[in-house]
């Protein structure tokens, strides 16, 4: 230890008895010059009276997490240890540091998912705590104690201020501020702020649907019925708010009810006659087909509620009408989803989700006594039991067709989560944070709901852990297995959380120093470039950014390992990367379908592409005479189809020799003219140039004579032309063929 000018302080630093007092010790090795007195004989006499030994003592200091006290005894009694056959005491201090180190670590975590639930910031310099931790338990523990209080406040003034801006709303919202307050008790915030983002669905969707009643009492459905269709005098008084009034559409359909016990066609067609009527319409004519066990029919009606007709864009769906003695569903191929009832068909008939969903008396006797938002309440008594394709497709372009535009997407997820029986709004404000709403992994999510029958589980303890690999799956599938590009994928992960832009020269250096193999790095900006078909990736000029997504929480922790692994795959199968010009006939194939509205800063699109198409071909190179800050009347995805379609067709002109590609720019009027030039042998259609733009007249054997014709379609799809300004056949000077795309000015629109 280091030299007291404090005597006392002196004398107890040599004094021989001082390493059986792990309090004297301590106060010894502390930080202050000179110790109180009166510390230092109450440090003596507590460790006088606990009565240990040497060896006692050092494993009572190990024990209680004073490393720096624990080195300092190491350092000044080593022979008393070793007398005292202690095993490795330097071992031990390390067994317990690593030990201390991980609970550091673990409580770090839990205090950062509890802060990331909530939507807030937790600060802290990790290799501080690290560094404190590993020179004394206890001060660590106490920064630990003051974090958690500090965000506990916040978290506590967070709680308090959802809460009033769900009490502004007021308490008539039903399910919506029933959602709101169970999401704020079981911290889910980001959820919250989800439903508080949509105030709206407190007026519309399947919040204002009320739940089917139930008859509390122990009287069987049939009993009821009696009570409704004669004046029993054995009925309750508790009834007579359930009641029907003769000629009523609820008395009319259970009259129709009653009439299935006496079979026949004519009965099937009164029941959905009667049931159309209580659903709000007039029956029209109707056609009625025996079937095995029953009657087969149609009914209308059953999505009528405002929003749910996007599930089933004719209204209809077929209705069997079992037989009085029909005690089973029936097994109709080919039909899709569609409605039993039955007297004999009681709810032991289901079985699980199938396309047959049973109507129940018990069913229609909670019907009965709502007098509003009758179809959306039987579609959700039938919907639980349907398969979940029925409500999304079945797959997730089929959910993403039904989904429709990003502004779309809330309530109709909300219905389908509704509709489905697998939870109410607070499950889908869970789901849209989680998801981002992008249709893949909504897909994916429900699916696993359905199948694990969870009901608005947590989100990031069960599902995120489960979902992992999925969710991974799910989002790298454009890129076909491409090492380059999934290394591109877990370096933007690692580079900045989801929201924050990366530049792309930051996201270069992010996979270079992953990497130890420098000859992959001409491989980066084609991975770079295939990261604009991966879902939840957004660019801006030269930067990317993942969307704002909960499933990429988990990932994000994992992403400096995969992003290792990616390169490692990459070196190891000495994989050049799926040629990117096949991907940009996949890109060109997308914009085709995309919206070739909007404004794009054509300068930066060009010089993006020219860093790109300059790693293909290290015998071509790329000139580029295009200022920033030109911008054109379309958007990126077409625009950025159409130039790579003409870099392509001056790739095959210029072949394996390599060359030189030229871009330029020049403002004529309200138009920009992009010239594209290359110095291959020209075009090789002397006096009938116009069919070079032909489909399926490619020049060249490397061409597919695809190219130019699907690039002068995109630019006639966002309203600019593609023109052949010159074409030498064989010229002496002027080498190579020379595209003009003619683009509208974004402010002359």
């Amino acid at each position: 230890m280091t030299e007291r000018s404090d005597p006392l302080v002196r004398l107890l630093e040599r004094w021989p008895l001082r390493f059986r007092l792990p309090d004297l010790m301590e106060r010894l090795a502390g930080d202050a010059d000179p110790p109180e007195h009166a510390e230092l004989a109450r440090a003596a006499l507590m460790g006088l009276a606990r009565g240990l030994g040497e060896r006692g003592a050092f494993e009572a200091i190990v024990k209680a997490g004073r490393f720096h006290v624990a080195e300092a005894v190491m350092l000044d009694a080593s022979d008393t240890l070793k007398s005292q056959a202690l095993a490795s005491p330097a071992k031990l201090v390390e067994s317990a540091r690593a030990g201390r180190r991980q609970q550091l670590l673990q409580r770090l975590d839990e205090l950062a998912g509890s802060a990331e639930r909530a939507g807030l910031d937790l600060t802290y310099d990790r290799q501080a705590l690290v560094a404190l931790a590993d020179r004394s338990w206890p001060d660590a523990e106490r920064r630990l104690a003051e974090l958690a209080q500090d965000l506990g406040e916040r978290v506590e003034a967070k709680r308090s201020d959802l809460r009033k801006r769900i009490d502004a709303f007021g308490t008539a919202d039903g399910d919506w501020a029933a959602a709101c307050s169970a999401l704020v008790e079981n911290g889910q915030w980001q959820s919250v702020e989800q439903l508080l983002a949509h105030p709206e669905d407190r007026l519309s969707g399947p919040a204002t649907v009320p739940r089917l009643p139930h008859w509390a009492g122990k009287e069987s459905a049939e009993t009821l019925l009696r009570w409704h269709l004669t004046a029993a005098g054995d009925a309750l008084p508790a009834f007579q708010s359930w009641a029907s009034q003769p000629g009523s559409p609820e008395n009319e359909l259970f009259l129709a009810y009653d009439r299935l016990r006496e079979g026949g066609n004519e009965s099937a067609a009164a029941f959905a006659d009667a049931l159309e009527r209580f659903l709000g319409l007039e029956p029209g004519a109707r056609t009625v087909h025996p079937v095995e066990g029953g009657y087969l029919t149609t009914l209308n009606g059953l999505f009528g509620e405002p929003g749910t007709e996007i599930f089933r864009p004719t209204g209809t769906v077929d209705l069997f009408v079992g037989e009085p003695e029909r005690r089973t569903l029936p097994e109709l191929q080919k039909l899709g989803p569609h409605v039993a009832v039955g007297p004999a068909l009681g709810p032991e008939a289901r079985a699980g989700r199938a396309d047959c969903a049973l109507i129940t008396l018990d069913d229609l006797i909670g019907l009965g006594r709502l007098r509003s938002k009758r179809s959306a309440v039987l579609l959700r008594t039938v919907g639980e039991w349907w398969p979940l394709a029925a409500f999304t497709g079945g797959s997730p372009a089929e959910l993403a067709e039904r989904l429709g535009a990003p502004g779309e997407r809330w309530a109709r997820l909300s219905w389908i989560v509704d509709l489905t029986g697998l939870g109410d709004l607070a499950l889908t404000a869970a789901l849209a944070f989680e998801t981002a709403l992008e249709p893949a992994l909504v897909h994916l999510y429900l699916e696993f709901l359905a199948e694990s029958r969870m009901r608005t589980p947590s989100m990031d303890n069960v599902l995120r852990p489960q979902l992992a690999a999925a969710v991974a799956s799910a989002l790298l599938e454009p890129l076909a297995g491409s090492a380059a590009g999934e290394a591109a994928f877990w370096a933007l992960l690692a580079a900045a959380p989801p929201g924050d832009p990366v530049n792309e020269e930051d996201l270069v250096l992010e996979m270079a120093l992953a990497c130890d193999d420098s000859e992959l790095e001409r491989f980066f900006p084609a991975g770079l470039a295939e990261l604009s078909t991966v879902p939840l990736v957004e660019r801006t000029g030269t930067s990317l950014q993942f969307r704002e997504c909960g499933a990429l929480i988990l990932l994000a922790e994992q992403s400096d390992d995969l992003l290792t692994a990616a390169l490692d795959r990459l070196s190891e199968a000495g994989e050049a990367a799926p040629d990117p010009m096949g991907t940009w006939r996949e890109e060109t194939n997308a914009a085709l379908a995309a919206d070739p509205h909007g404004v794009t800063d054509i300068g930066e699109l060009v010089k993006r592409l020219a860093a790109e198409a300059a790693s293909l071909n290290s015998k071509v190179m790329i000139e580029v005479e295009v200022g920033s800050g030109i911008l054109v009347a379309a958007s990126d995805l077409p625009l950025r189809a159409t130039l790579r379609e003409l870099l392509r067709n001056a790739f095959d002109a210029l072949g394996e020799g390599g060359g030189t590609v030229r871009f330029a720019a020049r403002t004529v009027r309200k138009d920009v003219i992009i010239s594209v030039q290359d110095t291959g042998p020209g075009v090789d259609y002397p006096g009938s140039e116009h069919l070079i733009f032909r489909r399926g007249e490619g020049n060249r054997p490397a061409a597919d004579g695809e190219g130019l014709y699907l690039a002068r379609r995109l630019a006639g799809e966002f309203g600019g032309e593609l023109l052949l300004a010159s074409a030498t056949d064989g010229h002496p000077v002027y080498v190579g063929a020379h595209f003009d795309l003619i683009l509208p000015l974004a402010d002359a629109e």
